[in-house]
């Protein structure tokens, strides 16, 4: 398991549990089995007052990053963190380079690098190139099948 979130009302919860495995392929046979066992678990144990909806679900290709942990395991991937800056936000595109100590340095353009204290953070995430995952050139056109 990654982590739970509880979001809404007590009359009507949402719980949605996010899991993952060290080879990131969670399939829908891995969240139906998850939610069936949980769902057994939680209908006799009920440590959560009033009625709820459980949700099990993957964290995503642009799963958010919880810890100076998790951006570790994540080097080498383009990442998107918002974090405080003075007295205004800001918000940094690139790629996860190091982890140092409590600070993340991100590759953010030719030759730019940012570091950034863990304490900044306001919210960090995956950034997928969703264009290259789809194989498209930078254009916009589909790049052709082999």
């Amino acid at each position: 398991m990654a982590w739970i979130e509880i979001k809404g009302p007590r009359s009507g919860r949402r719980v949605r549990v996010f899991i993952e495995r060290p080879d990131d392929a969670v399939g829908l046979g891995d969240c139906e089995r998850v939610n069936e066992k949980l769902s057994a678990l939680l209908d006799l144990e009920d440590p959560i007052p009033g009625s709820y909806t459980l949700e099990v679900s993957t964290p995503g290709l642009d799963r958010p990053l919880h810890s100076v942990d998790e951006c570790r395991r994540f080097l080498g991937r383009r990442v998107r963190i918002r974090h405080r800056m003075e007295s205004r936000p800001d918000t940094v595109t690139g790629t996860l380079r190091a982890v140092n100590g409590d600070a993340v340095l991100c590759l953010i353009g030719p030759g730019g690098e940012r570091q950034i204290a863990w304490s900044a953070v306001v919210a960090a995430r995956l950034a997928p190139d969703y264009a290259a995952l789809l194989g498209k050139r930078p254009d916009g056109r589909s790049r052709p099948s082999i």
